[in-house]
């Protein structure tokens, strides 16, 4: 009978328990439902400057609407998030709030590999072939790839790649420019004697690059500067030379 006993008295402490528990969580849920925003808290995930805090205060005012005293358990964070991973120069955002009354906004920016440039309009490219706009004046010091805006997200991506071998193998340092055809095909114009390489188009980047260094090393120093205007590697086991220009 006292085993009974105790164990009521025990199943009672338990139920007060959860009780008072549940009073809590219901008194701090009733608490947190009264919270309104208050303000909003801006922060970056990189060091980039294409897109601002005031850009992104603009941006929720602008298509999200009015956040400053809505309460904080009816904010549309993911939809929050959603609006500005539709910027074109923001990668990710997360969207969260806290019991001070801010909406708390990390941003994650698109890191710019080249731009493409024709006729005065540029467009950037990032690491996964995606384009976007220049954004409020800022300048990306990033190769710049002028004659086209494409629309051909592998050719991009094959584009970059091809510029991050350049860089890594410092051909970055003899080229001194670089166009795109409407065909897809590179030319670049040699920093040293002005030569133009017809490059075809960015695949076998190694390969061609080899033969262009094969040029530099073994036809160069015979002819010297200025001697061919023309130098096509886009051919397999090929190295064309032409003293006539494009």
């Amino acid at each position: 009978m006292k085993a009974r006993v105790r164990h009521l008295i025990t199943l009672a402490f338990v139920l007060m328990f959860v009780l008072i528990v549940a009073l809590i969580a219901s008194i701090g849920n009733s608490s947190r439902s009264m919270l309104t925003c208050g303000g909003i808290d801006v922060k970056f995930a990189d060091s980039l400057e294409f897109v601002n805090e005031e850009d992104v205060r603009m941006c929720v005012e602008r298509l999200y609407g009015s956040y400053i005293g809505q309460r904080l358990d009816s904010m549309g964070l993911a939809r929050i998030e959603g609006i500005l991973e539709e910027q074109s120069a923001i990668k990710t955002c997360e969207a969260w709030t806290t019991d001070d009354g801010l909406l708390h906004l990390l941003i994650s920016r698109r890191q710019p590999l080249a731009r493409f440039t024709k006729d005065g309009q540029s467009v950037y490219a990032d690491d996964r072939g995606d384009l976007f706009p220049l954004q409020n004046g800022f300048i990306a010091h990033v190769p710049e790839i002028t004659g086209v805006i494409p629309t051909d997200k592998e050719w991009v991506q094959q584009v970059t790649a091809m510029l991050d071998y350049m860089q890594s193998h410092y051909w970055d340092k003899r080229i001194s420019s670089i166009r795109a055809t409407d065909g897809g095909e590179i030319i670049l114009t040699s920093a040293e004697g002005g030569e133009k390489i017809l490059f075809g188009t960015p695949t076998d980047v190694e390969q061609k690059f080899w033969r262009l260094a094969k040029y530099y090393s073994h036809i160069l120093p015979y002819k010297g500067d200025g001697y061919y205007r023309k130098i096509n590697v886009k051919y397999n086991k090929q190295i064309i030379c032409s003293r006539t220009d494009i």
